[in-house]
């Protein structure tokens, strides 16, 4: 809320004051003229253009920085500060440029801290008016909201002080109390992790962990990488024992640090224990490498990525052959190794430590040299400086690429990290408690009466659908709680319709709010699926943009590629002249920035660690020894450095002075009486110290290169900012919406639709949720595929209650929140319903159309499970899904069958469109495409293809996880476990199974055998009852029972 009204007339003298002063033309030389200023400032209407205006002048901005502190009085500050403060706290500009331009007005009200440490002292001793008082408490809540913090301010223990003084919250003014509320709020969310007792809480187990998560690193340290104390993170049950205030913080910091040992777990079997890895696996591994320069040259001209060291591979690539180094020469090995694409991870690491962690960037002309150049984006200034120092020291680093998918981690991470203020969460830590789930009132009361009514008819009607709505008891249900309450979950077992309920809900919300909606899947193919349920139901393609570029034919135009490509017309290309001139203010210094990292990268790689460098140093570092190699003055009364680095000389060689030295006191002969073995150490320690400077100083340089980049990229990010802010509806997936998250943030959307939540991480939902976020939605089926993690110690199934592999969907629904369940399937025909109804959806209902399929050509049934009793295989391929083994699983017996099944499909006539073949082990799945290809000359099978030249091109082989949220006709699935022993691996999972048996939709075929999983301790609890009904139905068989074959079922 603004507490002020400003004129709309303008003072000529204050707009051609404020003009002046952009120009350089009026300087702010004193208190009367930083107050004019202000008030021209305040006078401008649009404050946006204000803001650009004002971030096109560098001098205006010094000027304004220094002038603020002319007059720290409460006069000033009650009037002219506050005012200053209100007309910034605008939210369009806080949008500017991403963010940073409003954070760099904060940061120059409050640093240095003169001014903050004023205004806590006028706080206290209530010298504040109330306008004055609501500035600083605005002020308060912003800072602590800032990330990263501010450094010379501790934001966390001043607001201990100001709510321990109790003003704010007992404040007659509303919106004062309701600051207060929020920087008590935003305090206990950031002091959260602290309060936790020290002998089991975070910090201090390495130099990477603190107890307050937002300053831990999210790669790796080497320290934390030696260390074998158990890492801080609690589960859930330790977090919803926190009071309110506590549990929302903590509970943000717990979901961090799961997510990141998620990601540890993964780096540490790469790099620590590579020898106990599958054998099959290839690692690269570059040596012989040597540093040729740093840059932030990219190849995207879109992308202002920040520096690179550029190594070069002085020797041969590792165990790679000569086609994959023309390869890597064309483009960084696409067809050869997915290690060294852009964009892939890697670490340098020096005798089996890890120095530091690199992204690999594209830059074609550096690619292509003879031995090839690889831009490498090093974590941070700490890792650049330990880089450095490394190739300085050593010559035997090598570079090892890490096949861990670094890049769904880090955004998330790092979105994480931001979050201070979530007064949405509440709702989502109360156990099956409806009193924080209030109503929103954003759908109009007669459009829900509508939706009470259950007329089809009326809602087409009201929606202006193209289409005929038919909704059963359970979609009426979900769409009126959808709608209505600020947090709903809708359950859609398979084949239900979530995407269609969907759909219906973004409609309403499209139609009848103002909203910006956000729907954000698992997988692209959701993501499509649903964009294309949009636009069936009448949606404008206007309305709609999809982040990410895996879009079918009808969600092409809805990229924001197409869409950036398009814009013509708009404010984008009406960009004001002020904005450029920032553009080009922030370019100058970028390539002030870019010849001083230039200059002393080339110190950097010229530096000598010789006696006339160390004696340089020792004269600004080490007053006492400079003094003992002072000589004595020449004839002409003066000192030679060449004296001094004499005698440094001697001094190195164990010689004694002589009568050289100008000081002979009792300090500088404890210099020269120094042991060679002390004197070596200290030689040591200058050298090392000279070689640090010279790093730091390349550090220091590349961080202001790199800030002003990413200003540049924040205002180039103005084009995306632009296109999201002219949509209503915008479309992700999970990792797109965490990468684009800050965008997402300034776009500020109030409703958010979280399809397949059953499969998304809870931590990608916070990263997803903000203060703006009003209305929730998350639609799903916990009863299928859990959200896929690395780390088996932090899985449900090891029953420490980390769970991290829980959705927050499952979360809820299992601490008793209300969960509509959608009730009549329209995917399998009865015969393969009846199996996912009596093993897991008792209420499941067939819709009646479902009986109406076309009769089966060639086969006598349409469930049929294949025994045969051929043994299983190992074979080396990594297996993560299974953390029992050590290697994948095959059998090829299986294969054959699978194989014979297909020809006889083919032979009737079937489409090879409609037939898809799943196995759950990545190792079967590699001999079944083997297989396929020699047989049948298929040569794509994990991707659907438009090619009619080959038929068989169009079969899709596939692991079983990889198409959960996918369908068929036809699906061969191959058990692939067969032994003695009754271990089936994960097909133990219920939720698995659930996904294998509910993919069909007209025939399902399993081949496995049938003795091992009946025998299987670990699967009992689904194989056993599956088994039986398979056996009661007559679906086992001994080879497929194709009509008039005489095939009977088993009658075991």
């Amino acid at each position: 809320m603004s507490y002020y009204v400003y004129s709309t007339s303008r003072s000529v003298i204050t707009r051609d004051y404020f003009k002046h002063v952009l120009e350089g033309k009026q300087e702010l030389h004193n208190v009367k003229s930083v107050q004019i200023f202000l008030e021209s400032i305040m006078e401008q209407e649009d404050r946006c253009v204000c803001i650009e205006r004002l971030f096109t002048s560098s001098k205006a901005l010094q000027g304004l920085k220094r002038g603020l502190r002319f007059d720290i009085t409460p006069a000033f500050v009650n009037n002219y500060l506050a005012r200053f403060l209100d007309y910034i706290s605008d939210r369009y500009v806080k949008q500017l440029c991403n963010g940073s331009w409003f954070r760099r007005i904060l940061v120059m009200v409050v640093e240095p801290p003169g001014i903050w440490n004023q205004l806590m002292d006028f706080f206290e001793n209530s010298l504040l008016s109330p306008k004055g008082v609501y500035a600083f408490a605005w002020l308060m809540a912003e800072l602590l909201c800032l990330h990263p913090p501010l450094n010379e301010i501790d934001i966390v223990e001043d607001a201990c002080k100001v709510l321990r003084n109790g003003t704010l919250l007992a404040h007659p003014d509303e919106n004062i109390r309701m600051l207060g509320e929020n920087i008590k709020r935003f305090y206990h969310t950031k002091l959260a992790e602290k309060r936790i007792k020290p002998i089991f809480g975070p910090g201090g187990r390495h130099d990477n962990d603190f107890d307050d998560f937002r300053r831990i690193a999210i790669y790796p340290t080497p320290d934390e990488f030696r260390s074998n104390e158990q890492p801080f993170y609690q589960p859930m049950h330790a977090i919803m024992d926190e009071p309110m205030e506590n549990r929302v913080g903590r509970h943000i910091g717990n979901q961090f640090r799961l997510l990141r040992e998620d990601m540890l777990c993964t780096l540490k079997d790469e790099l620590l224990r590579p020898t106990e890895l599958k054998k099959a696996r290839f690692v690269v591994t570059l040596g012989g490498l040597s540093l040729k320069t740093i840059t932030c040259e990219s190849d995207d001209p879109n992308r202002l990525p920040p520096c690179a060291l550029a190594v070069q591979c002085n020797k041969e690539l590792g165990s790679f052959t000569d086609d994959l180094k023309d390869s890597w020469v064309s483009d960084l090995l696409p067809n050869g190794t997915r290690d060294l694409k852009h964009g892939a991870y890697g670490c340098f690491v020096h005798r089996g430590e890890v120095i530091a962690f690199a992204k690999v960037r594209r830059i074609k002309h550096f690619n292509r040299g003879d031995p090839p150049i690889l831009p490498l984006e090093i974590s941070s200034m700490e890792s650049l400086e330990k880089t450095l120092i490394c190739f300085k020291e050593h010559s035997d680093i090598q570079l090892r690429m890490v096949q861990a998918p670094l890049y769904m981690y880090e955004p998330v991470l790092r979105a994480l990290q931001t979050k201070v203020d979530m007064s949405c969460m509440e709702a989502l830590l109360v156990s099956g408690n409806d009193s924080l789930n209030i109503q929103t009132n954003l759908v109009p009361f007669d459009i829900i009466n509508d939706i009470h009514r259950k007329d089809n008819r009326r809602l087409r009607k009201v929606l202006q659908s193209p289409k005929a709505i038919n909704l059963d008891e359970s979609q009426w249900e979900s769409l009126r709680l959808a709608v209505k309450y600020r947090l709903s979950l809708i359950q859609g077992p398979p084949g239900t319709g979530k995407s269609f309920i969907g759909a219906l809900i973004t409609k309403i919300f499209y139609q009848f709010t103002e909203e910006k909606i956000l729907i954000m899947c698992h997988t692209n193919h959701s993501l499509n699926q649903f964009l294309e349920h949009l636009l069936d139901r009448g949606i404008n393609k206007s309305a709609i943009v999809r982040l990410g570029s895996e879009s079918t034919a009808r969600t092409e135009e809805l990229r924001l590629a197409h869409e950036l490509a398009m814009v013509k017309g708009t404010r984008y290309r009406e960009i004001s002249r002020y904005r450029e001139i920032s553009k080009r203010t922030t370019q100058d210094a970028r390539d002030h920035w870019e010849a001083q990292l230039n200059m002393t990268f080339r110190q950097y790689e010229h530096i000598k660690a010789d006696s006339e460098s160390i004696v340089r140093l020792l004269e600004s570092t080490e007053p006492g020894f400079y003094r003992a190699f002072i000589p004595k003055p020449s004839m002409e009364n003066e000192i030679p450095d060449t004296a001094s680095v004499h005698l440094y000389t001697k001094w190195c060689q164990n010689k004694k002075p002589g009568n050289d030295t100008f000081y002979n006191d009792e300090e500088s002969q404890s210099v020269w009486n120094l042991e060679p073995k002390e004197r070596q150490t200290l030689i040591f320690k200058w050298k090392k110290t000279l070689l640090e400077n010279a790093a730091v100083s390349v550090c220091n340089n590349a961080y202001y290169l790199n800030q002003s980049q990413e200003w540049l990229q924040d205002a180039s990010n103005d084009r995306i900012r632009e296109v999201l802010a002219r949509k209503q509806i915008i479309g992700c997936t999970t990792t797109g919406g965490a990468i684009y998250a800050s965008i997402l943030r300034t776009i500020c959307p109030g409703i958010v639709i979280l399809e397949e939540a059953g499969e998304i991480l809870e931590s990608h939902a916070l990263a997803t949720i903000g203060p703006e976020t009003k209305q929730l939605v998350m639609i799903g089926d916990h009863q299928q595929l859990r959200p896929k993690i690395n780390s088996h110690s932090l899985s449900v199934k090891k029953g420490d209650g980390y769970n991290l592999d829980v959705s927050l969907f499952e979360r809820l629904i299992r601490t008793g929140h209300r969960c509509t369940v959608l009730s009549q399937q329209h995917r399998m025909c009865p015969e393969i319903s009846k199996l996912v109804r009596e093993l897991t959806y008792h209420d499941l209902i067939d819709s009646p159309t479902t009986k109406e399929r076309p009769a089966l050509c060639g086969l006598q049934d349409r469930v049929i499970f294949i025994d045969h009793d051929s043994p299983e295989c190992e074979v080396e391929i990594l297996e993560r899904l299974d953390e029992e083994l050590d290697t994948s699983r095959a059998n090829m017996a299986e294969v054959s069958i699978v194989s014979e099944v297909l020809e006889n499909f083919v032979s009737e006539g079937y489409s090879l469109n409609d037939i898809v073949i799943l196995a759950p082990y990545s190792g079967q799945v590699t001999f079944l495409r083997e297989e396929i290809e020699q047989r049948f000359g298929i040569y794509h099978f994990d991707e659907w293809d438009s090619d009619d030249s080959t038929v068989f091109r169009r079969t899709k082989v596939d692991t079983l996880d990889s198409f959960q949220g996918e369908e068929s006709r036809i699906i061969i699935a191959s058990l692939t476990r067969s032994n003695d022993r009754g271990d089936i691996g994960f097909m133990a999972d219920r939720n698995r199974v659930n996904v294998l048996l509910s993919r069909a939709r007209d025939v399902l075929i399993l081949v496995g055998s049938v003795k091992t999983f009946a025998s299987s301790v670990s699967g009992q609890g689904v194989w056993g009852p599956l088994i039986r009904i398979l056996r009661e139905h007559g679906h086992i068989y001994e080879q497929l029972p194709i009509t008039g074959g005489g095939n009977d079922a088993s009658s075991e």
